[in-house]
């Protein structure tokens, strides 16, 4: 499966084009979150990548209320808000939790864990989508000092993720670790890179 990640587009329509000539090319697409800057356009944002005409797997981030995305997201075919939900396709599974970025501990995360877990099985490629990144690697690195989420992290560590897409931290766009040998962990930036899975 090729996906197509991106996050933190903050409303620069000049980016869709690249998104859009990307999405030619990828099975699927992934937004981790800060599709907008507090919400401005979003529904027109939202319908215009729901136009590439690919399954669109979107969570919301710090610039978006969990509320107001949903309602963005209700009646596009293709599109899936996936806060505290799973979607599934073929032998991938895709679960995703929203906003924060900002915090250490999500406790909410900590109990939705246990119904996603549910999900990872044996045969099935897993793939994590979550605005701010998990603790203790690369991509939460600011200034020598790691600012991730360490419930994120603690779930990687406890369970088989083939591929976590997360955001929020610009100064790391575009910066991938392996993590343990199996688990991918990627910020794709706002242009989006295109992720075989």
């Amino acid at each position: 499966m090729r996906i197509l990640a991106f996050t933190d587009l903050h409303g620069r329509i000049n980016i869709l084009e690249k998104l859009q000539e990307k999405a030619k090319n990828c099975d699927i697409i992934a937004c981790a979150g800060d599709i907008t800057t507090f919400e401005n356009e979003m529904g027109t944002l939202i319908k215009s990548i729901a136009s590439f005409s690919k399954p669109f797997l979107i969570i919301h981030g710090n610039h978006e209320d969990e509320v107001n995305m949903e309602r963005a997201c209700l009646n596009l075919k293709n599109v899936n808000f996936l806060h505290k939900a799973v979607y599934e396709s073929g032998k991938y599974v895709f679960m995703g939790f929203g906003g924060g970025g900002f915090m250490t501990r999500e406790p909410d995360f900590e109990i939705v864990s246990k119904s996603f877990r549910k999900h990872i099985k044996p045969g099935k490629k897993t793939v994590l989508i979550v605005h701010g990144p998990p603790a203790g690697t690369k991509l939460d690195l600011i200034d020598e000092e790691h600012v991730g989420c360490k419930s994120y992290r603690e779930f990687i560590d406890n369970n088989k993720i083939d591929l976590v897409i997360c955001g929020h931290l610009h100064e790391n766009a575009k910066a991938r670790q392996i993590f343990k040998k199996r688990t991918t962990i990627i910020n794709p930036g706002a242009d989006g890179v295109i992720v075989e899975l």
